[in-house]
């Protein structure tokens, strides 16, 4: 897959409903519409359904989980049967972080409520853009996301899949604030910043609390390189443009020292609006 055929992105809708792919999770809401139902019809569906209740309740419950975690995480604890193991293996995956900029001038002027619709409304609007790219989203840290490619699975082109989802968060949110703007909201801005090197990907935490993410100098890379965009732009380490095949997507601003590493790191931007 070329990286300029990849890169002809659909119109996302920032209110889109659940993914086609989640039928599972609109039974799990059916389930609790039919406990208001007359008890006579609910004791029938009971019946019916008594042949296959485990495997039924298996699946919601995967459903329930996938609001939580990765969709492939929520597999593996509902075939395990919740016995997860601390450890991960050592990989290649793709990072980005996408960053409300200015978010603290911003907030000080909403109260808290309007903080989280406003947030609400970010994390959902860059949370499809992430699974319609193939990535994962590993957490929300604030008023950032934090998503990856090639993790939990791997494919050749985790790289341009990656910045596809830069691109289009660029995109999505350019429309978010018409639509805002029309509502007498105040715009967001984002930087989003990526970068691809070796990370240990799995269970990290304690037998208590767990939770599937990434560790290594690659998130620590791809956090100062979207530490360094500004709002509305998209960029790229060396290591991101030298795996893209279509490298004049593409502008070098040169070697650039990032926050607390001593090497400077070459860096690209990515011309959103016209690729």
């Amino acid at each position: 897959m070329s990286t300029q055929s990849y890169l002809q992105v659909r119109n996302l809708n920032v209110h889109e409903n659940m993914p086609a792919d989640e039928p599972l999770l609109a039974q799990g809401f059916g389930a609790l519409e039919n406990s208001n139902q007359d008890p006579t019809s609910q004791t029938e569906v009971t019946t019916e359904d008594s042949a296959r209740g485990p495997a039924v309740s298996c699946q919601l419950q995967n459903a329930a989980l996938r609001v939580y975690l990765p969709p492939q995480v929520a597999e593996q604890i509902t075939l395990s049967d919740g016995a997860l193991e601390l450890g991960g293996v050592l990989q290649m995956v793709t990072v980005l972080f996408a960053d409300i900029r200015g978010f603290t001038q911003l907030s000080e002027r909403m109260d808290a409520q309007e903080v989280v619709l406003m947030l609400n409304e970010f994390f959902t609007a860059m949370t499809e853009v992430v699974i319609e790219a193939g990535g994962t989203v590993d957490k929300y840290i604030g008023d950032c996301v934090m998503a990856l490619f090639g993790a939990p699975t791997q494919r050749a082109d985790d790289v341009e899949r990656g910045v596809c989802a830069a691109v289009n968060m660029q995109r999505v949110v350019a429309r978010m604030n018409v639509d805002r703007a029309g509502r007498g909201l105040r715009p967001v801005k984002i930087g989003v910043g990526l970068h691809v090197g070796p990370a240990v990907v799995g269970n990290i935490g304690c037998a208590r609390r767990m939770q599937y993410t990434a560790i290594g100098d690659t998130i620590n890379v791809a956090s100062r390189v979207v530490d360094t965009a500004a709002p509305e732009q998209v960029l790229v380490s060396g290591d991101v443009r030298s795996a893209v095949p279509n490298g004049g997507l593409f502008q070098p601003l040169g070697r650039v020292e990032l926050k607390g590493r001593q090497q400077r790191l070459s860096i690209y931007s990515v011309p959103w609006e016209t690729v």
